[in-house]
């Protein structure tokens, strides 16, 4: 469903600029889950509480503080009659859960034990079902639309769809879109091998098409600056490589969603 259609059925008790920009930072936080950069997600993930606590105080108090003291607006939201107006989950729930999240997102810089597994992907997993959770509430108490018009609205909020589009088997890469291109088969390929170089050898097995097609992709992503070859056949990732491999997987994501009437 369009931004603009959820917009124009929101309740006028809820400020629609604040939820606008709610909505856009959590469809940004979505793709950055979807190509990779969980850095990114948690970063969305802050300015989401901190959207979340303008949008409570405003529904509450009136007020939309630029930089909120979410301690404060909890105790306020628990005890200020003012806010006894306002749902339960809104008052009491809502708060909390957005409240686990910010600790999630500022207190991570503590020392890990496990130096090598880095926590980015399940911190990021579970930032993104926190955040669908307090937009499905919201939508839930401010949407005019029927029961079963919401529920669908919020189940398909609620999904990670990340749909995969190579999957890793026992060190071997399966393309799962073997109609894409040789070009974007080897930018994917790398990218999701990065910073790993490739080989042509591995290519040769993973791409999904014709070894000579094979070269003549080679030819034209370095042509492009977007491979670059570091040893006799074996090939990393660019700057702009990595970019366009991004592009990639966004547009593919959303082509699936378009196709499976998650999105329109």
């Amino acid at each position: 469903m369009k931004m603009e259609a959820i917009l124009s059925n929101l309740s006028e008790e809820i400020n629609k600029e604040l939820f606008r920009r709610f909505l856009n930072e959590f469809r940004e936080m979505k793709e950055a889950y979807y190509v990779q950069n969980y850095e990114l997600v948690l970063t969305k993930a802050g300015k989401l509480v901190e959207l979340t606590f303008q949008i409570l105080s405003d529904l509450a108090f009136e007020e939309i503080p630029k930089q909120p003291d979410i301690n404060q607006l909890i105790r306020r939201l628990e005890s200020d009659e003012k806010a006894k107006k306002l749902n339960d989950s809104l008052r009491l729930i809502v708060p909390r859960v957005a409240y686990a999240l910010y600790t999630l997102r500022s207190k991570r810089g503590a020392v890990h034990v496990n130096h090598e597994v880095s926590p980015n992907f399940i911190d990021s997993t579970l930032a993104i079902s926190m955040c669908s959770w307090i937009l499905s509430e919201f939508l839930r108490l401010f949407l005019k639309f029927t029961g079963r018009d919401v529920l669908d609205l919020i189940n398909t909020i609620s999904k990670i769809n990340n749909i995969p589009l190579i999957e890793e088997i026992d060190g071997y890469s399966v393309i799962l879109k073997p109609e894409m291109t040789a070009e974007n088969q080897i930018l994917l390929i790398l990218y999701f091998k990065h910073p790993e170089a490739v080989s042509r050898r591995d290519l040769n097995i993973w791409v999904k098409k014709s070894r000579s097609r094979i070269s003549s992709a080679i030819k034209v992503l370095i042509s492009q600056s977007s491979i670059v070859e570091v040893d006799k056949g074996v090939y990393k990732l660019t700057t702009k490589g990595l970019a366009k491999a991004e592009e990639i997987i966004l547009k593919y994501h959303r082509s699936e969603l378009i196709e499976n009437g998650e999105i329109s």
